[in-house]
Formats: structure tokens, C-alpha cells, sequence
């Protein structure tokens, strides 16, 4: 186990989750999507379309204070479901 952080910087969501970097400090977060009209512009061919949208990046930081790891390939899992909420 490496000690380590795990950041979340909103783009596109509700406004609350888009004031700057939120740390995630336990094993379950939400995040809330925002509600566009339009839709947000697509990578592939121009909008989305109406809908609900989030959008964002997951940075995973390491204490530089700590004795670095060996050198190779180290794996993470970050698992994200996406729930109606009622």
C-alpha cells in the first residue's frame, strides 16, 4: 500500500462540485450532474444533445516525503457507478 490522495476537479457538473479541486477523503463520494439544454460540445460530431452531464479528472497524488517505491508499473482501481437518484 502507497500512501496517496485521490483529487476530483469538476468541468462540467452541478455547482457546487465546480469550485476547484475536492479531495476525496473516504471510500464513497457523489457528485452531482448538471442539466444542459443544449448539451455540452462532443468530441464526435458537434453537441450531445439535451441532458444530464458530468465531466471532470481524477488526479492520484503521492507524499514526496515518503520513501519513493521501486521503479515499475503499479496498478489502481477506481470504480465509478452512475445512479439514478430519486
Amino acid at each position: 500500500v502507497i500512501p496517496h490522495q485521490l483529487v476530483y476537479t469538476c468541468t462540467t457538473g452541478a455547482a457546487g462540485d465546480c469550485n476547484g479541486p475536492i479531495l476525496i477523503t473516504s471510500d464513497s463520494r457523489s457528485f452531482y450532474t448538471f442539466h444542459d439544454e443544449e448539451g455540452p460540445p462532443s468530441p464526435i460530431e458537434g453537441t450531445l444533445g439535451e441532458g444530464h452531464y458530468l465531466e471532470g479528472t481524477l488526479s492520484l497524488f503521492i507524499d514526496p516525503n515518503i520513501d519513493p517505491p521501486l521503479p515499475g508499473q503499479y496498478r489502481s482501481y477506481v470504480y465509478i457507478l452512475v445512479e439514478r437518484y430519486q
